[in-house]
């Protein structure tokens, strides 16, 4: 069996992240509603307060993602976990995949989006996942399909 374990280095990052960036949300709430500090600049703290809010929902979703992977080629099944549920995936049901590119400030990275038979895509981000890349031999010694490079929908893929 072959597992690829949480890149627990990001989702402290982010957690750190989300903790300052509720902090200063926080501040900005109580000076503007709860102290009545209502002036000609008010709007520009309203806008801050609104990004703030785009930015941790951003990071929260981030969280929903697959955070573990468990590989069992001899029951020809791939387990993806998510914080609250986790999916089994035969073998059978597995059509194709992509790649899907990172450009993050240590250089590219490759995620992995995998696409069932019933059209649902699982991706498999490295922001989450410590390495993508070790499902490309499972997959490919299962002839599945490689489809090429496609886009993420994972929120928050530009600086991982």
């Amino acid at each position: 069996m072959e597992k690829i374990h949480t890149n627990l280095k990001t989702v402290i990052v982010r957690l750190s992240i989300l903790s300052v960036l509720a902090m200063c949300e926080y501040l900005i709430i109580k000076n503007l509603i709860i102290n009545g500090e209502h002036k000609n600049g008010a709007w520009v703290l309203y806008f801050l307060s609104l990004i703030l809010t785009f930015l941790c929902v951003n990071i929260i979703v981030s969280f929903l993602g697959v955070i573990k992977v468990d590989v069992e080629g001899s029951l020809n099944k791939i387990t993806c976990y998510r914080l609250f549920s986790k999916r089994i995936i035969s073998d059978s049901d597995i059509i194709g995949y992509y790649a899907s590119v990172y450009n993050t400030r240590q250089g590219t990275t490759y995620g992995r989006i995998i696409k069932t038979s019933d059209n649902k895509i699982i991706e498999l981000n490295p922001g989450n996942l410590k390495d993508v890349s070790r499902i490309d031999d499972y997959l490919n010694g299962l002839d599945i399909e490689f489809y090429g490079e496609k886009r993420s929908f994972y929120p928050f893929t530009s600086g991982l």
